[in-house]
C-alpha cells in the first residue's frame, strides 16, 4: 500500500501443507516507519534498503498475519484449489484495508 511516511508490505506464505492441487496460504504483514527504517539500517548494516513483509524485524516494525486484522482476530488461511472461488478473499479485503489506513500506521 503506498504511504510516504511507512513500508506497508503483505507477504503470501503458503502452508507447509499445500500441495499440487490445494494450495493454503496466509498473509503477513508489515508495517514499518521509514524513518525508523532508516535509523535501524545505520545500526544493523546487513539490512537491505527496504523491509520485507515475511522477515522479523523487532519492535520498531509492526508485524502480524492478516487474520489479526479482521474483526475475529483469529490467523486465517485460505485454500485455493482449481474449484475454489477467489470470494472468500476478496469480501474481506476492505476490513483488512481500513486496519492498515494511514491514520492507523502514525508511529
Amino acid at each position: 500500500m503506498p504511504s510516504e511516511t511507512h513500508w506497508v508490505l503483505l507477504g503470501f506464505q503458503k502452508s507447509r501443507a499445500s500441495n499440487a492441487k490445494d494450495v493454503r496460504f496466509t498473509v503477513n504483514v508489515t508495517v514499518v516507519s521509514k524513518r525508523a527504517w532508516v535509523e535501524a539500517r545505520s545500526e544493523r548494516s546487513y539490512l537491505s534498503e527496504r523491509p520485507s513483509a515475511n522477515s522479523g524485524y523487532g519492535a520498531f516494525a509492526r508485524q502480524l498475519r492478516i487474520g489479526h486484522l479482521l474483526p475475529d482476530r483469529q490467523d486465517k488461511w485460505w485454500t485455493v484449489d482449481t474449484r475454489a472461488s477467489m470470494e472468500s478473499v476478496r469480501v474481506e479485503v476492505p476490513a483488512i484495508e481500513q486496519q492498515v489506513a494511514p491514520e492507523s500506521r502514525e508511529s
